[in-house]
């Protein structure tokens, strides 16, 4: 085997099989960073996810009395890249945390996408916020 060969292997484009059959992997979570509460949308894939589709069993209110649901992201985004991470802000843990004292704490999240092949996608997530009242938080001062 000569020396541009054996160059040749290790440039070589990755199976063209194995990144059209893998999925799109997305996920919506929740995540608390120096008093704020974020809700994120991954996506963990090599592999783009379009018309990805996010809805909630309920609304939840953030900064400014906004409803969550009524965020046009979670209506309109045409185009999940791979490995991308988005950070929506939501509101200060303690504001956050006031509208679920006398509310069900439990939140189910549907997601809806596709793949670059056209494949749909669907799964539903469950969240309890509950785990996450408790939690010690930094405050910056």
């Amino acid at each position: 085997m000569s020396i541009f060969s054996r160059i040749g292997r290790l440039f070589r484009s990755p199976d063209r099989t194995t990144a059209e059959t893998s999925a799109p992997n997305v996920s919506v979570d929740f995540r608390l960073k120096d008093g704020m509460v974020f809700l994120l949308i991954q996506n963990f894939s090599s592999q783009a996810a379009h018309d990805v589709q996010i809805s909630f069993n309920r609304d939840l209110l953030i900064i400014g009395d906004q409803s969550l649901k009524a965020l046009t992201i979670f209506s309109q985004l045409r185009y999940l890249a791979p490995y991308r991470e988005i950070e929506v802000f939501l509101d200060p843990v303690e504001r956050f945390f006031q509208q679920l004292e006398d509310a069900e704490t439990v939140i189910e999240i549907s997601l809806g996408f596709r793949s670059n092949g056209r494949k749909q996608y669907k799964s539903r997530i469950t969240h309890d916020l509950a785990i996450y009242q408790d939690l010690p938080t930094l405050i910056n001062t």
